[in-house]
């Protein structure tokens, strides 16, 4: 654009979206999002402009086009018959100039004679912490044909909503899709629920579900009868609450009483969900009937703690407890600085 005139600071507004929502017997070659100015090609926050939409049900990445102020969106493989669609425009689209769009919309309709009115509502959660999982991809499929899934992406509040459903029980997934390629990877947390399509409201609970068993990997002592034990991993809850899972073992082989274990309190920042399962534990504190002794070495030995699905394996730190005088040394405050940056010059008297 030749200079001059005011500088543009307005993200792109949207004018329409065709076929409008509600509308039955659709044919045409796809949904058409028109905005008032020209569109970037290449949005700031994601990968591809295919990235910031998403068809329901998907077969496959949806064919995005983009035409300068208008992007039209379709299934690669056409449109099925008598099938309910949702098209849904995420937040981050951009104009030429950077200026970013942070609202969203959808648009749904009907290829056939009627909308379907099946929802599937919810939340979806961090197991290990309770809180709310933002931009968690939600994934509905009816049968063993995992080429066709309907789905949606949870606000920043962790709910979601998958709307216009056929009257059929579906498998649901919830994850956390770090590569962006709508697949539960086997590194990327995960849960799933068999559902039927009507009214139905659930809670998923997030977990990466390996086949590691948790390991102990450090244990600092937090006061003179408290242990600090750290897992690798999400661990079970009951099993990592039981004292004789846990050996505290000195160089010269005696052994230290466990009376008590606790999980580690969780962060009250993150909004909870009430679990209908106990939830995992990524740390807790042993209780022990006397304080360590400084002159001998100590391992704690972990055996019976067990994972998500089961798992179990031994593992062993090192305890180690510090001189009181060792961990600081006493010095002299710093003199205080003059204006201009100078530092007093201590006055030798006679």
């Amino acid at each position: 654009m030749p200079p001059g005139g005011p500088p543009d600071t307005e993200a792109p507004n949207l004018l329409s979206v065709t076929p409008d929502s509600g509308r039955t017997l659709v044919k045409g070659n796809g949904a058409v999002f028109e905005f008032d100015e020209v569109v970037s090609e290449r949005p700031p926050a994601a990968t591809t402009l295919g990235d910031l939409f998403v068809v329901s049900p998907r077969q496959g990445a949806p064919n995005v086009e983009w035409h300068r102020s208008s992007i039209a969106v379709k299934p690669r493989k056409g449109w099925l018959p008598n099938t309910t669609y949702t098209v849904t425009m995420l937040p981050g689209l951009a104009d030429l100039r950077g200026n970013v769009n942070n609202t969203g919309a959808t648009t749904f309709f009907s290829t056939g004679p009627a909308i379907d009115r099946g929802v599937i509502r919810g939340s979806v959660a961090d197991l290990v912490i309770g809180g709310a999982t933002s931009d968690a991809v939600v994934q509905a499929r009816a049968s063993a044909d995992t080429s066709i899934s309907w789905l949606t992406r949870t606000d920043s509040a962790g709910s979601f909503e998958l709307a216009h459903l056929p009257a059929r029980t579906f498998l649901v997934r919830a994850y956390v899709d770090k590569n962006k390629n709508f697949a539960a990877d086997p590194d990327e947390p995960v849960d799933t629920a068999t559902i039927a399509a009507g009214s139905a409201t659930t809670i998923f609970f997030l977990a990466v579900r390996d086949s590691v068993a948790p390991r102990v990997i450090s244990a600092t002592i937090a006061d003179s009868i408290s242990i600090s034990v750290a897992f690798d991993r999400p661990a079970d809850s009951t099993s990592a609450a039981i004292a004789s899972n846990y050996r505290i073992v000195g160089s010269d082989s005696s052994l230290v009483q466990i009376t008590g274990v606790k999980p580690t309190a969780r962060d009250t920042v993150f909004r909870r969900f009430q679990a209908r399962r106990p939830l995992p534990v990524a740390s807790v504190t042993l209780t022990i009937a006397r304080p360590l002794s400084e002159k001998i070495e100590y391992r704690l030995q972990a055996n019976g703690i067990r994972g998500l699905v089961g798992q179990t394996s031994p593992s062993e730190v090192a305890i180690k407890r510090e001189s009181p005088g060792a961990p600081g040394i006493t010095r002299p405050p710093p003199p205080n600085n003059l204006p201009g940056g100078a530092v007093p010059i201590p006055i030798k008297r006679d």
